[in-house]
């Protein structure tokens, strides 16, 4: 892992390896139905962010998460509520533990690692939405994909 974890602890970094499947969970449940396409294409852009992410530092994130998404996801399936509500009153609380570990980074790592959990989250949003459920982000979903439990970053 790169310099930017070494100072986090278990409990922080794995805090942050969720930050993706949570993202996920909350925008494809913001409609009620979580949408097979939209974790699929999750653990899809997961992998692609591996090796086309601008930072070499988040791509590094990213290379630590590939191949654990869809894994976290169903495990959150049966962890969390079968309540809409209360289900994404969980994943948002669980995305605010983001906030302490995020101001605990280096601000330009954060501040990057921020805007690719924004961008990510936008795409998981159009993957089920619009013209042929693709491209376009549902009402639910708008509320949800500026990722509002998480403290502004830039």
């Amino acid at each position: 892992m790169t310099s930017h974890f070494n100072e986090l602890t278990e409990q922080e970094k794995q805090i942050l390896f969720d930050a993706i499947p949570l993202i996920t969970f909350l925008v494809a449940g913001a409609d009620s139905v979580i949408d097979e396409a939209e974790a699929k294409w999750a653990e899809k852009l997961t992998h692609i962010r591996t090796f086309d992410e601008k930072s070499e530092d988040v791509q590094e994130y990213y290379e630590q998460i590939d191949g654990m998404v869809d894994d976290r996801i169903n495990s959150y399936l049966t962890m969390l509520s079968k309540d809409q509500e209360e289900r994404m009153n969980q994943v948002s609380a669980e995305l605010a533990k983001l906030n302490p570990v995020l101001a605990k980074m280096d601000h330009f790592y954060a501040a990057a690692l921020y805007q690719s959990f924004l961008t990510f989250a936008k795409h998981i949003a159009r993957a089920s939405g619009g013209i042929l459920r693709f491209l376009t982000i549902g009402p639910k979903e708008h509320e949800v994909v500026d990722l509002p439990m998480i403290d502004r970053i830039g």
